[in-house]
């Protein structure tokens, strides 16, 4: 879905018209439900969460500001969630430790992933990463989010979060054989 798209969907549910939500719904329920379980660790959860995040797009349709980067946002918005949800059954919540950064963070990373998520399958694939690389990773590829929106969301130098993708570049790469 593109800003224009994603734009026009707010203003419906601006407008109280429950297709603009099941627009994004279909576009971006695999994306947040995959956001959710990074943090959350459990599926029930993640679902649950999952219906929540939607429940409180619908209501904050309004505090939408268009030409802001929708994916960054709707991201952001279900991380929130989470580590509310965290907070408050008192889990832990998973430290984003910056790591120590060796090489060259801005290099491109060869599209390998891209061909061991075709061959292996997204979720099967994604399992051998640790939480953090799972999250760089799912936002990088599903939420086609740039190494500066995700550093946002994350709170996290932009290096770190490029090193930590190319990190989990490398295992993606092992991992298709």
């Amino acid at each position: 879905m593109v800003n224009e798209e994603f734009e026009k969907c707010i203003q419906q549910m601006k407008d109280k018209d429950r297709l603009g939500l099941q627009s994004v719904y279909e576009a971006y329920n695999g994306y947040i439900y995959a956001i959710l379980l990074s943090y959350v660790g459990r599926h029930e959860d993640a679902e649950d969460l999952t219906v929540d995040f939607f429940i409180h797009l619908w209501s904050k349709a309004g505090s939408y500001r268009p030409g802001s980067g929708h994916k960054a946002w709707i991201t952001r918005m279900a991380r929130n969630l989470a580590v509310d949800f965290l907070r408050k059954n008192r889990r832990e919540i998973p430290a984003e430790e910056p790591a120590e950064q060796t090489g060259t963070p801005a290099q491109t990373v060869p599209s390998a992933e891209d061909t061991a998520v075709e061959k292996l399958g997204f979720s099967d694939l994604i399992q051998t990463l640790s939480e953090e690389e799972k999250r760089i990773v799912t936002m990088k590829i599903r939420g086609e989010l740039t190494f500066k929106e995700i550093s946002s969301i994350l709170e996290m130098p932009m290096g770190t979060v490029s090193w930590k993708y190319q990190e989990a570049a490398k295992k993606l790469r092992r991992a298709q054989g």
